[in-house]
């Protein structure tokens, strides 16, 4: 009789981390982006972990609003050592993924209320509004590096 081992979230986040550092040192840790290494190796290990309820996968795009806001604040400090005209064309753009994250703020809080109820093509929708955010945090990020 096998015996069902449930992960706790630290193991989970553990995992996640591994990956996310092998990724980096998979291509030398140079040309990339710890936010987006994160990212992947969170779709990867839950990909592989099978997370079929709808809490959990609610609760992955959770914390990814929660890490991409922390990511925004950090890029408007980063922001205070440019010049003033690339100043004015990085507020735009981080004005920007503001916006794409409480919009997809809002999405998640439509998505949670729904629970169970939540269809495919509903999860499908939130994944691609987090890929437009991942797309644009790495161009913002990527400029520097």
């Amino acid at each position: 009789m096998a015996t069902e081992h449930r992960m706790t979230a630290e193991q989970r986040q553990q995992m996640i981390a591994e990956a996310a550092y092998f990724r980096a040192e998979g291509r030398g840790f140079t040309d990339g982006d710890p936010f987006l290494d994160w990212l992947d190796a969170e779709r990867e290990i839950d990909a592989l972990l099978n997370i079929p309820k709808a809490e959990s996968w609610v609760k992955q795009f959770e914390s990814r609003l929660s890490r991409g806001k922390e990511r925004l604040g950090t890029l408007r400090q980063e922001m205070s050592g440019k010049g003033k005209a690339a100043k004015a064309e990085l507020r735009k753009d981080l004005d920007k993924l503001e916006n794409k994250l409480e919009s997809f703020e809002v999405k998640l809080k439509d998505l949670r209320d729904r629970g169970e109820k939540v269809t495919r093509h509903a999860r499908q929708q939130a994944e691609k509004a987090w890929d437009e955010i991942s797309e644009l945090a790495h161009r913002l990020g990527g400029g520097d590096k």
